[in-house]
């Protein structure tokens, strides 16, 4: 199992980080390489669909997902079947001062075959700058739609 954990600081207030975070599929439409198709509304604030997930040198993952409001500012989210027999994690959206502070945490189980002849350390090396630019790319939005 692996995991990844990251917080950066946002220049924009919290409620519209949250907002954009809890967005589910303007989330994934921020991200070339992602796609969500099937989104159900389970009750409000949890949702379920099904992820897609294509990298170069990659094998595409696809999973269904579940994510789920807890509380004002934090979302978690899980793999109930597909490729990934373990994907869990949570948003979490904490006001500053200057902004706000995002934070993503998952734990993971990466299919034997995503890269086939790869190390598995390049494998975990290749998803954790996923995550990486997943948090920069929501920074960078939640930040131009401050401006």
């Amino acid at each position: 199992m692996a995991s990844f954990s990251t917080t950066v600081e946002v220049g924009a207030p919290a409620g519209r980080v949250w907002a954009l975070v809890s967005d589910v599929p303007r989330m994934a439409g921020l991200f070339s390489y992602m796609a969500i198709s099937d989104f159900t509304t389970l009750a409000p604030g949890h949702w379920q669909f099904q992820r897609e997930l294509v990298l170069p040198a990659l094998a595409p993952l696809r999973w269904v997902e579940q994510a789920r409001v807890v509380v004002e500012g934090e979302l978690c989210f899980t793999a109930v079947s597909g490729d990934l027999s373990r994907f869990l994690g949570l948003w979490l959206v904490v006001p500053e001062a200057d902004g706000a502070r995002l934070t993503l945490a998952l734990e993971y189980d990466a299919p034997m075959n995503l890269a086939p002849g790869m190390p598995e350390i390049a494998v975990q090396y290749v998803i954790d700058q996923l995550f990486t630019s997943v948090c920069r790319h929501v920074k960078e939005a939640a930040e131009a739609s401050a401006a």
